[in-house]
């Protein structure tokens, strides 16, 4: 065996995600994945109410996690400056 085999290994640090950050992302992936999954199981009776339903709370949720952000990032700042 070589002896880059035989050394010990290299332990990686993992880097650190800030989901917070991520939130309205994920968000819109979530209502997009859950539009998906309406259109394709759901009769289009059903869909032409559950859709915008889903849009709606979409749009609440990244308001809710942009203005929960912008806050987290106004402290940072005012701590900073005072």
């Amino acid at each position: 065996m070589t002896p880059l085999l035989l050394a010990a290994p290299v332990k990686i640090k993992a880097p650190s995600l800030q989901y917070g950050a991520l939130s309205p992302i994920l968000i819109v992936f979530g209502i997009a994945l859950a539009g998906v999954l309406v259109e394709a199981f759901l009769p289009s009776k059903y869909r032409r109410t559950v859709q915008p339903a889903l849009v709606v709370l979409g749009f609440v949720a990244i308001a809710g996690a942009y203005l929960g952000l912008a806050d987290y990032v106004a402290k940072e700042i005012v701590e900073f400056v005072l």
